[in-house]
């Protein structure tokens, strides 16, 4: 990607019409003496690539430069909400994105801002905003008018939604989030997700095998990235 960030790191990512759009984040080269990131912690950059041609090309920035927030492909937009910014302070902006037109618009503020990363998931149609640590999570409404505050009190980890269901990778197993009143229901385990880190779960077009003898009959759409960007560098 040729982003003039050094080590890029805390963006988000989505993928919207069969290109990959790699949004904001900051550099996560520190300097050893004064403990900064090459003095960009967060961005407004935007890049999309084009697996087909191979081509990475950049977009129009975001209205507000952020890291570590919430980011979500929704009919053909996307979404993005909360997060910090350059000086690391934590931020209640929304804003969405037209890939055709090549343009972001504000959308209403969360209703909560907390020093916590957060991300984000589509689920039913709605974007649904978690923070790291906490049970609560705001819900866009009303087609994007308001967020709606609700206590989900979620398994905390990478989450991802799969024909319909919601799994998270929690102390290095897979989840399957029943609803209230049932038991999560844990699909596949496997140490080695213990030694990674900033990784991400998200669903994918083919279907990954989960390769656990035991568990052999399950299947999910997933796949885990420790560095999404690599890919076209």
């Amino acid at each position: 990607m040729p982003s003039q960030i050094r080590n890029i790191a805390r963006f988000g990512v989505a993928s919207v019409a069969g290109k990959l759009y790699v949004i904001g984040g900051g550099s996560d080269r520190v300097d050893p003496l004064t403990g900064d990131h090459d003095r960009i912690f967060a961005s407004n950059e935007v890049w999309s690539y084009d697996p087909l041609n191979r081509v990475w090309a950049q977009r129009a920035p975001m209205l507000v430069a952020r890291a570590m927030f919430a980011c979500c492909a929704l009919d053909g937009k996307i979404i993005v909400a909360g997060g910090f910014t350059n000086c690391r302070k934590s931020i209640s902006k929304a804003e969405i994105y037209d890939p055709e037109a090549d343009a972001w618009a504000p959308l209403p503020d969360l209703r909560q801002a907390h020093s916590s990363a957060c991300s984000g998931l589509v689920i039913k149609g709605k974007v649904h905003v978690l923070h790291k640590g906490l049970p609560t999570v705001q819900i866009l409404e009303g087609g994007g008018s308001y967020w709606a505050v609700e206590d989900f009190s979620w398994m905390q980890g990478p989450m991802a939604m799969v024909g319909g269901e919601l799994y998270v990778l929690s102390n290095s197993c897979i989840m399957k989030q029943r609803g209230e009143n049932f038991a999560d229901k844990m699909v596949s385990c496997a140490s080695e997700f213990q030694s990674r880190i900033g990784f991400g779960m998200i669903e994918t077009n083919l279907a990954t095998r989960i390769t656990d003898d035991a568990l052999s009959r399950e299947h999910l759409r997933l796949r885990f990235a420790e560095d999404l960007v690599s890919f076209g560098m």
